[in-house]
């Protein structure tokens, strides 16, 4: 676990008073629910001590302030309803009055308001709390073109894990999904969870990508004229444009396709040199590539599947005269950036 104090943020907004209970999945009679700030955290506490929810409600504390001043989100929509954005902590497996098939997340109620789930001590992890804390300012989004589906989904994630690694970018976890990429990089930039091609396989290095590529967003804040309120601002417009054509409009076509083949160069070379080898110079370190390594080898010992990895689409030896062509396998051959 990632446990560590809540850092500190810029001043923000007091909810307007008084908001009100509204939980579905909260009990009163099974239930303590601490109420701080914009935040309702229900927890059983045969299970979960006030001092997990105490935790819990400091970091979201810190997330919102942050979403909303550093990064000029509209605020949670359950507040303009008047209500606390509730959060649940769930101990699986246990009887304590919570779905069991909680996970890890975000959802939506009956009274069409998000609500946040944080199973197994998850509620411990600042960067997991800020990830999930930002799925719920991106729920006010307005944009068509941002949709957390198709070609768009993918940057719902990545924003929400870019927003999530910005309070410490040193942090060894920062881009832990980021093999996902190397071990795949023929996939198109927005490949998501329902928009791979039939013969895709459905595995963690396939599915990942899409929170690993808060690298990718990274690349671009530090070496283009893209801004980090750019980075957040196409949901709260009425673009129909997907987020890569957003993106792009903003720091041009010829920017984005250098900034894109620089970064496809930075992450081959990082990820194809041995452990603690040096690495380039740019938005990662040696520690955290090795740390996504290290993810990336246990997540495929837990599910093998074949042909998962291919860091490598095709190998040939040029010592010999050649004549002819050379090209990678249909499934490996590289598609839309």
């Amino acid at each position: 676990m990632n446990e560590e104090e809540p850092a500190a943020a810029a001043p923000c907004p007091l909810p307007t008073p008084p908001l009100t209970l509204e939980a579905e999945f909260g009990d009163p009679t099974r239930h303590e629910v601490l109420t701080q700030g914009a935040w309702a955290i229900w927890y059983n506490p045969s299970f979960i001590d006030a001092s997990e929810a105490q935790i819990a409600a400091d970091f979201l504390q810190v997330a919102r302030c942050r979403a909303v001043t550093n990064h000029q989100t509209p605020d949670a929509i359950s507040l303009g309803a008047g209500h606390y954005v509730n959060v649940y902590l769930h101990e699986p497996g246990e009887e304590d009055g919570f779905p069991e098939g909680w996970g890890n997340g975000v959802g939506t109620n009956a009274f069409n308001l998000p609500y946040v789930t944080f199973p197994n001590v998850a509620w411990a992890d600042r960067e997991n709390v800020d990830h999930e804390a930002f799925h719920i300012f991106q729920y006010d989004s307005d944009a068509p073109g941002f949709d957390y589906a198709g070609d768009s989904g993918w940057y719902v994630e990545t924003t929400a894990n870019w927003f999530s690694i910005q309070p410490d970018l040193a942090s060894t976890t920062a881009y832990v999904t980021a093999g996902a990429i190397a071990g795949n990089p023929h996939l198109a930039l927005w490949h998501g969870f329902d928009n791979a091609r039939p013969e895709d396989p459905v595995h963690w290095m396939t599915e990942t990508r899409q929170y690993g590529l808060q690298v990718f967003l990274q690349h671009l804040i530090e070496t283009t004229p893209l801004t980090d309120e750019d980075g957040v601002s196409g949901f709260f417009t009425t673009t129909e444009l997907l987020p890569q054509e957003y993106l792009t409009g903003i720091i041009g076509h010829a920017t984005m396709e250098e900034a894109w083949a620089d970064f496809a160069a930075l992450m081959t070379a990082s990820f194809s040199a041995a452990p603690n080898a040096p690495m380039p110079d740019w938005v990662m370190t040696a520690a955290q590539r090795d740390r996504a390594v290290e993810e990336r080898a246990a997540l495929v010992a837990l599910d093998p599947q074949p042909n998962i990895e291919n860091d490598i689409a095709i190998e040939a030896d040029l010592s010999e005269p050649f004549s002819g062509t050379l090209a990678p396998p249909d499934r490996l051959a590289p598609r839309p950036w």
